[in-house]
């Protein structure tokens, strides 16, 4: 009778875990679109930087680590781009367009972006670099988002009489 209980309850037990992990599995794999808006020219490859993050209490844009870096080549712009395979959880993108091809977000020496720049949540840019919280977004299904690129606005010279 004992072994009979334990044969029974082993195989309830293997079923239930096999059943957790199926569907723990199905729940974490989401996939994020990303389209791309107010692009001037599709001349130049994107990057985008897929933040995870925890507390944005305790992080700043210095401390952060993108869990993802993306290059999307110029002949792809005209096209959404996936992410796939990204666990539930509160998420950033900052994206540029680097249009010296250089692999970095090139700043003045007052730290404004002099390439076209976006972020998630298309946060205005105006006050400068937007706040972690203005750009952060959850992700618990598939989702998609557009990216609103900004442009440096360039001065005009002032003419001298």
């Amino acid at each position: 009778m004992n072994s009979t209980v334990f044969k029974y309850l082993s195989i309830v037990t293997f079923a239930v875990a096999i059943t957790c992990i199926c569907c723990s599995s199905l729940v974490q794999a989401s996939t994020l679109t990303v389209k791309f808006k107010n692009l001037k020219t599709a001349e130049f490859p994107i990057y985008i930087n897929l933040i995870k993050f925890d507390n944005l209490k305790t992080q700043t844009w210095e401390t952060i680590k993108p869990e993802l870096i993306k290059k999307i080549e110029p002949e792809q712009l005209n096209k959404a781009t996936t992410l796939q395979d990204l666990k539930p959880g509160n998420y950033i993108i900052r994206a540029f367009q680097d249009t010296n091809k250089n692999t970095l977000l090139d700043k003045t020496s007052s730290l404004i972006p002099t390439e076209p720049v976006a972020f998630s949540q298309n946060p205005s840019l105006f006050k400068g670099e937007p706040t972690l919280e203005e750009t952060s977004f959850a992700i618990d299904a598939d989702t998609t988002i557009t990216l609103k690129f900004k442009h440096r606005k360039k001065r005009k010279k002032k003419k001298r009489y």
